[in-house]
């Protein structure tokens, strides 16, 4: 039989209390079951409540394990996070420093090729007009040379110059003052070395082939005047 209401299975029983012999023993049998059931039911509900609450109890403990876990990682990270402050502030220094290192090579460097560049402009046109003078001067001994009947030292500074002249002297067909600065600035804007270069070498030879021609005729017309005296 199945009550729709707590209400009608408690008359039921009522009923068969009242009607006493086996009803009364029907009816205690259910007052039983009902007892036995409301225990039962107890304790499941006992049994369920202590697992819930112990699966809440894990679950408190695992999350707030976790949370512990994930608290002192975020630690971890904030300590590694400030090393690495430190390390890329000290690495920010350490590029300015070079970064400045840079720049004064770069000004030291900017300041050579200057320097090299007016040194160049300055040998050529320099020993250019030191060439020049001392031609002249040669182009004046040169006959007094040969009227002394040096011959030899005249073929001698001749080869000289003949040599560096055609291996190391180097300039504009138009020599005036204006073309040669021009021409020296070209060949240091080339970064070229060999016109200043050849430039001294040919203001050196000029010079030692005049001092040469110089000192021969010096030293032939000692060599005429004790033969005049003896």
């Amino acid at each position: 039989m199945v009550f729709r209401t707590k209400e009608e299975r408690e008359a039921f029983v009522n009923d068969l209390m009242a009607s006493g012999g086996y009803g009364q023993a029907a009816g205690l049998n259910l007052m039983a079951l009902d007892v036995a059931a409301n225990f039962v039911g107890g304790i499941a509900r006992s049994w369920i409540q202590n697992s819930y609450l112990k699966t809440l109890k894990k679950q408190e403990e695992y999350y707030a394990q976790s949370a512990a876990r994930r608290a002192e990682r975020i630690k971890q990270l904030d300590k590694e996070i400030t090393q690495l402050d430190k390390e890329i502030t000290q690495l920010d220094k350490e590029i300015a420093q070079l970064d400045k290192e840079i720049a004064e090579l770069d000004e030291i460097s900017k300041k050579a090729r200057q320097d090299l560049y007016e040194t160049r402009v300055r040998n050529y046109i320099e020993h250019f007009y030191k060439a020049r003078d001392n031609m002249a001067e040669i182009q004046k001994l040169r006959p007094e040379a040969l009227r002394l009947g040096l011959h030899e030292v005249v073929a001698k500074v001749d080869k000289w110059l003949n040599r560096v002249f055609s291996k190391r002297f180097y300039a504009p067909k138009d020599m005036s003052p204006a073309s040669i600065v021009a021409f020296a600035h070209e060949c240091a804007r080339r970064n070229s070395d060999t016109e200043s270069l050849g430039m001294i070498a040919v203001a050196s030879v000029t010079r030692q082939s005049k001092e040469n021609l110089a000192e021969a005729i010096r030293a032939k017309k000692q060599e005429l005047g004790t033969i005049e005296l003896g």
